[in-house]
């Protein structure tokens, strides 16, 4: 590998491309690579190693450094299974991308930027499985910590129609020593039997329940997984809804009806939940059937159905509508969220599958924060924002207790996500998964 004298070529660089570097029109590449123990810092310009050393590198356009533990180290730690990348974080818009594999990093950026590199052990790991009641997480040093959630997928039927599956949310926040979050994970939603006249019931955090008749069958949705400033007696209290500063939405339960197919349940999802897919029978005549999908959820209102009549049916604030509720009819029910997706309804000739939930994250730009003084019937959203204004405003999204978070990213439930055992898979299945990782000190 050539290498160049650093002095020399930066400034051969910077003397024929100044106002290039300095104002960010050319983008640098960074690309940081390891050995068995020590780190080896690149930087590429036009295909062309420029600088090379073991140490994190720092020059007035660019600062890297690496946090071990929560300890500013000068390296990598060697890849032995020890330690495990955990993020990173850019102060502008850099993007890091780190290959397991390779035990390397690579770097893009067009900024004046700082970038740090975390990795961590297993005892700066918390994992939150579904338990069906609140977990809490007590800090216990200060500083900045990931938090990562994984909402519930919803039911599937027997005959495999196919539940919504849950969101992913994640994002960087300073915690203090002593203070308690209080995680609620996510309930999956139940698979229906065929032939079987039933009720299948709500699930834990938000997801509607289901209705299975004779001929139909609707699953139950998936619930949210969330966190939580404040808990309740019960998972639906609404000073622990108003509380939750991320939620990762569930997906809707699936639908079907026999000889005419099954209809998918709506995704978990980012800013607007996935909408449920609605079967209909063949009639002959006049065709007078209702559209009546079930909608996802947004970040303003729960989902509601096409029709704007069947209000029992809607998803409201933190829950999933419930399906149907007609003794000879059947649908499924809305996933949790944010503000959770309708449920589905059988209207004698039609059917649909329930809508997804929503998510939201303080500190994610499109997301919409509610006023403290929300009440049960009464869910008043901050002053001079709307959905149309909260995508250019980011201040629209931040909670009332002003805790933000950073490096945010929303994944919707249709969308390629990484599991929490580290495996890629299309939304998330099953019960919804937190896990919140200590990264480094506050400062």
């Amino acid at each position: 590998m050539r290498t160049f004298n650093p002095e020399k070529e930066l400034k051969k660089i910077q003397k024929g491309n100044k106002n290039k570097i300095i104002f960010g029109v050319i983008a640098l590449l960074i690309v940081i690579a390891i050995g068995s123990s020590y780190a080896l810092y690149q930087i590429k310009y036009n295909k062309q190693i420029i600088y090379t050393t073991v140490e994190p590198f720092y020059s007035k356009d660019l600062q890297i450094a690496v946090y071990v533990n929560g300890e500013k180290k000068d390296a990598f730690p060697s890849k032995d299974g020890e330690y495990f990348y955990a993020t990173y974080e850019c102060e502008k818009n850099s993007i890091i991308t780190f290959d397991e594999e390779e035990w390397s990093a690579s770097l893009t950026t067009n900024h004046q930027d700082k970038c740090n590199i975390y990795f961590v052990d297993n005892n700066q790991i918390h994992n939150f499985g579904f338990t069906g009641t609140e977990q809490k997480f007590t800090v216990s040093k200060t500083g900045k910590y990931k938090i990562e959630l994984w909402g519930a997928s919803g039911g599937t039927t027997e005959t495999g129609a196919k539940g919504g599956q849950g969101a992913y949310t994640t994002g960087i926040i300073k915690l203090n020593e002593g203070e308690t979050l209080y995680v609620y994970v996510g309930e999956g939603g139940k698979t229906t039997t065929r032939l079987t006249v039933a009720v299948l019931d709500a699930t834990f955090n938000g997801g509607g329940n289901g209705k299975q008749h004779t001929y139909t069958n609707g699953a139950s949705g998936g619930g949210a997984t969330d966190i939580r400033l404040t808990k309740g007696t019960n998972w639906d209290d609404l000073e622990g809804l108003k509380s939750r500063i991320m939620v990762a939405a569930g997906g809707g339960g699936g639908f079907y009806w026999t000889n005419k197919g099954n209809g998918s349940g709506g995704f978990g999802g980012g800013l607007v939940g996935g909408e449920g897919i609605q079967l209909f029978e063949s009639i002959s005549g006049e065709d007078t059937r209702i559209q009546a999908n079930a909608m996802g959820g947004f970040q303003t209102s729960g989902g509601a159905t096409n029709d704007k009549k069947s209000i029992e049916y809607y998803g409201k604030f933190g829950i999933g509508g419930n399906a149907n509720g007609n003794n000879s009819t059947s649908g499924s029910g809305g996933g949790g969220g944010y503000y959770g997706g309708a449920g589905g309804r059988d209207q004698g000739f039609s059917g649909s599958a329930g809508g997804g939930g929503s998510s939201y994250i303080s500190g994610y730009k499109g997301c919409v924060a509610i006023m403290e003084s929300s009440v049960e019937d009464n869910i008043q959203i901050k002053d001079n924002c709307t959905e149309e204004t909260a995508k250019s405003d980011i201040t629209c999204s931040y909670h009332y207790s002003n805790r933000i978070f950073t490096n945010t990213l929303m994944i919707a439930g249709n969308e390629e996500m990484l599991s929490p055992s580290g495996e890629t898979e299309v939304g998330h299945s099953g019960d919804g998964y937190a896990r919140i990782t200590y990264l480094a000190p506050k400062n």
